[in-house]
């Protein structure tokens, strides 16, 4: 009687036992099942604001495949989501004087997310073949080898600020022009007439000779100084002696001007470039030139065009104060030189360091790779 009863008394603790599990395992299915509607409810979050952030976005792997668009992709490429997902690479939409440029940041944030810029501008190509100026921003995502990307249609944009410097430039060009045809000349006529008053004095007031010979010295400083100001204005002297005695024309301006010493270099192998390419170069430099003397406090500044493959690098260093990158938005000089470069097919590099100075460069690609516009 006595094993019966401790026989039951097993069972039942067995029981009790099993049936504890069983409402463990039915709490930890109810608490799966609350994660999970949760889980659908926050894929549901993202995917809404995946599709209506009110700029073109998808999600690319490291191979460049499109993974995901949304649905402002699909409206402003003419391309349904099935024809994209998973069939389709970023590099097929991208204009093809940018395509290098793009790939090779895609290859740089492989390595390290660090070495490519976060956000940068460029062209796409949409299935009716019009072409928009895109901004975008692109991020790796956290613990995966995939890429967000969030493409703001910049194209108005664009063709206000090409409105704007075509307007600027031919208020530049004018007034450039004028100096040099009307007020440098003007000047001379002056200095003429003080040199005949000046040999008349000689004769009749000698005493006065030094004073006036003090004038005519003042006199040629501003004729030289206003030849210098038309050529920074307008160097029409670039049709004529070409990029390289325009910079060279800049530096040795920049050391007269400024008195801030300016060594210029202009290598080998560097191609001749059309009025429009060069003219570009040249306010780049100018504009990096006057940001080094201005805002950096340069007390050296280096102009150097040098060739190399397929290259021509234009680059300005100077030895200023420089800025912390990470927390200086861009100027509008830095927009002007990045329209400048865009605009001849080059892509343009920025890097400064508080302490260490700037470094300014402008990359062209030879005509064998569709960048820039070099003449035989």
């Amino acid at each position: 009687m006595a094993t019966v009863n401790k026989k039951d008394s097993s069972g039942a603790a067995e029981l009790k036992k099993l049936r504890a599990r069983v409402r463990a395992l039915e709490r930890t299915e109810k608490r799966l099942a609350q994660d999970l509607d949760a889980l659908r409810e926050s894929e549901n979050i993202y995917r809404a604001i995946f599709n209506n952030t009110g700029t073109i976005t998808l999600i690319f792997d490291e191979n460049t495949i499109i993974t995901m668009v949304n649905s402002d992709f699909a409206k402003r490429m003419g391309y349904s989501k099935r024809e994209v997902e998973g069939k389709l690479s970023w590099t097929e939409f991208v204009a093809p004087e940018d395509l290098a440029r793009l790939k090779h940041y895609h290859e740089l944030r492989s390595r390290d997310p660090k070495l490519a810029p976060r956000t940068h501008e460029f062209r796409i190509i949409n299935r009716a073949g019009k072409m928009l100026n895109i901004f975008m921003t692109i991020e790796i995502i956290p613990g995966t080898r995939l890429r967000v990307a969030s493409l703001i249609d910049i194209t108005d944009r664009i063709r206000a600020e090409e409105a704007i410097m075509q307007i600027s430039g031919a208020e530049r060009q004018k007034i450039g022009q004028d100096l040099h045809d009307d007020l440098a000349p003007h000047l001379i006529g002056i200095e003429v007439l003080v040199k005949i008053l000046a040999d008349s004095l000689e004769r009749t007031s000698p005493a006065d000779a030094p004073l006036i010979a003090k004038i005519r010295t003042l006199l040629n400083e501003a004729i030289s100084k206003t030849r210098r100001f038309a050529h920074g204005l307008c160097p029409v002297f670039l049709a004529e002696h070409g990029l390289e005695s325009a910079l060279k024309e800049l530096s040795a301006a920049t050391t007269d001007i400024y008195g801030v010493p300016c060594r210029f270099s202009f290598g080998e192998g560097v191609p001749k470039y059309d009025i429009d390419v060069s003219t570009h170069l040249y306010y780049i430099a100018q504009e990096a030139v006057h940001n080094a003397v201005k805002h950096g406090r340069a007390t050296l500044i280096e102009i150097a065009v040098s060739a190399g493959g397929a290259d021509t690098r234009l680059t300005v260093r100077d030895n200023g104060s420089g800025y912390d990158m990470s927390r200086h938005p861009d100027g509008i000089g830095h927009k002007i030189m990045q329209y400048r470069s865009r605009v001849i097919g080059a892509y343009l590099d920025i890097w400064s360091a508080i302490g260490t100075g700037t470094r300014v460069t402008v990359t062209l690609v030879s005509e064998n790779g569709d960048k820039g516009s070099a003449i035989t």
